[in-house]
């Protein structure tokens, strides 16, 4: 009987010894692009899937841990994976159910973002902080996927803005300079903001009112104030937008090399609508076949006259940008 309850005991043990080092979680060595490597030196990241998977709700939903290569915390969620098993690789594919959290960090080891998304897909919360560690901006979506803003501060900690009111400034990629700044009330953009455009010069004062704008200002054109936007919208004396690129198609004479070859290009323009309704400023932003360009612009030249675009009962100059698809092949078209 001793020896019976010896091998009982024994064998009990044996059992809590392999329940103790049953693995609780399984690692794999990651690419970004799902592939599954066998060594740490040749991934981008190490992904952790915890082990049993939540079963409640039908489907195999496993906890998440995702890790940069120097140990830090990449992202924090649950999903279910797929694995796809090839002769020369294998691949592992996640989608997130619910909340998961991911993170960014700068070269000097600080926290540079946390993004909390809704199945991986709808962001929902966005904190920022600057390199030297201190908290930037605090920003999350509502129902309607509005970008609210709720606090701001500067680089030393001072608070700028607090639960959706005060001043906000948005700097560039490396913090040396000041891309766009204005006030915020109730979480949103109001009164006058300044958007400077990285690397172009150009500065745009825009006016919102409860996060809508309102209209914009290019303080960069020559001449009268150019409206980038304003209460009523320049028309087409024809028509509306489509009679434009109607009559963009009649009008336009394209090049014969272009007619022969078959040429495709895409290309956008921008011109001004003056408040007599006659186009100026007319500009070719991007194209590759330059005779194409130069055809559009002598098309546009012939315009008839537009309605001009209203702002407080007034007629204003405004800027448009529009995108013609050109494809000779078979026809014209925005």
């Amino acid at each position: 009987m001793f020896k019976t309850l010896l091998i009982s005991i024994l064998g009990l043990l044996f059992l809590q010894t392999a329940k103790a080092q049953k693995p609780d979680s399984v690692l794999y060595n990651m690419k970004k692009s799902g592939q599954i490597v066998q060594t740490k030196d040749s991934a981008d990241y190490v992904l952790q899937i915890m082990t049993p998977p939540d079963i409640s709700t039908g489907a195999k939903i496993y906890p998440i841990r995702e890790f940069y290569l120097n140990g830090k915390c990449k992202l924090v969620g649950a999903a279910e994976k797929t694995m796809f098993r090839m002769p020369d690789k294998t691949s592992l594919y996640l989608s997130f159910k619910g909340k998961c959290i991911s993170y960014d960090y700068y070269q000097n080891g600080h926290l540079k973002s946390m993004r909390v998304c809704r199945d991986g897909i709808y962001l929902t919360d966005l904190t920022k902080y600057y390199p030297n560690g201190q908290l930037y901006t605090c920003e999350k979506f509502d129902e309607k996927y509005r970008l609210l803003k709720i606090d701001c501060c500067d680089s030393t900690g001072k608070v700028l803005a607090e639960n959706g009111n005060g001043k906000w400034i948005e700097f560039d990629r490396d913090f040396k300079k000041t891309i766009q700044e204005g006030m915020v009330k109730d979480s949103l953009k109001y009164g006058e903001w300044r958007d400077m455009k990285d690397d172009t010069g150009k500065l745009l004062i825009d006016m919102f009112k409860k996060g809508e704008i309102i209209y914009s200002i290019d303080t960069t054109k020559k001449g009268d104030t150019v409206f980038m936007s304003t209460e009523i919208k320049p028309k087409f004396k024809n028509g509306d937008t489509s009679a434009f690129n109607t009559f963009i198609a009649r009008t336009i004479k394209f090049p014969a090399y272009d007619r022969n070859n078959y040429t495709r290009d895409l290309i956008d323009v921008a011109f001004v609508v003056e408040k007599d309704g006659t186009l100026s400023n007319i500009e070719v932003l991007s194209g590759t076949d330059k005779a194409m360009k130069d055809a559009v612009v002598q098309a546009i030249q012939q315009s008839p006259s537009w309605v001009a675009g209203m702002q407080n009962g007034h007629p204003e100059r405004v800027e448009l940008v529009t995108l013609f698809h050109f494809d000779l092949s078979g026809k014209a078209a925005n």
